[in-house]
């Protein structure tokens, strides 16, 4: 009996799943980036951005099951808070993932073929549990489907934002006149009158004599 001829048992538990859909992803990229080393800074950026996932959503996972998750809020601050706040630091620039739709696609189109292993792992009942008992899996699924061009579950899409109530426009009568405005008003000219068809007024221009 060949010993490495055995292929390894298939993983059971949801984080084992999640888990061999990124190794599977994971080397598709590495193929890819034996035979276009120029595309190494962004292809190793991205196989550790979906590296780093596997451990969110194990820890996830884990407190799902001891009952310990607790709903995330961040603090609202108000206006004087945010004046109060430091500054931003300058930040060196740095590589970045690209944020279009289907952008793994057109780094790497040979990891299409794991579009449906996705589709399967989150279509399932133990993932949908969990999204419903943890919404902010959403933030490590979503960005999956995007890289995909993939449209997204209902149970995976966000509510819509209301809108920002936009401040009333003062009325014309009410608003006062503007310096800009009066000035236009002083300049205008309607210019040199024209004899256009059907008009009975006299044109300006002047008939060289017969």
């Amino acid at each position: 009996m060949n010993f490495w001829a055995t292929s390894p048992p298939e993983p059971t538990t949801l984080a084992g799943r999640f888990g061999a859909f990124i190794d599977g992803v994971g080397r598709k990229i590495g193929a890819h980036l034996a035979a276009n080393r120029h595309l190494e800074p962004i292809l190793a950026l991205v196989y550790h951005y979906l590296r780093r996932s596997i451990p969110r959503l194990e820890r996830l996972i884990a407190r799902f099951h001891a009952g310990t998750l607790t709903p995330r809020r961040r603090p609202v601050r108000t206006a004087p808070e945010r004046a109060k706040a430091d500054p931003p630091k300058p930040r060196s620039p740095r590589l970045r993932l690209p944020s279009r739709r289907g952008w793994l696609l057109h780094l790497v189109q040979p990891t299409a073929q794991h579009i449906g292993h996705l589709e399967l792992l989150v279509a399932s009942a133990e993932m949908q549990e969990l999204i419903a008992a943890a919404p902010q899996a959403g933030r490590i699924l979503r960005p999956l489907f995007r890289m995909y061009a993939q449209p997204l579950p209902e149970f995976l899409r966000l509510p819509a934002r209301p809108r920002r109530p936009r401040p009333a426009r003062p009325a014309s009568a009410d608003r006062p006149v503007t310096a800009r405005e009066r000035r236009a008003w002083r300049s205008y000219s309607p210019g040199p009158l024209r004899n256009w068809p059907g008009s009975t007024v006299p044109s300006r221009r002047k008939i060289p004599p017969a």
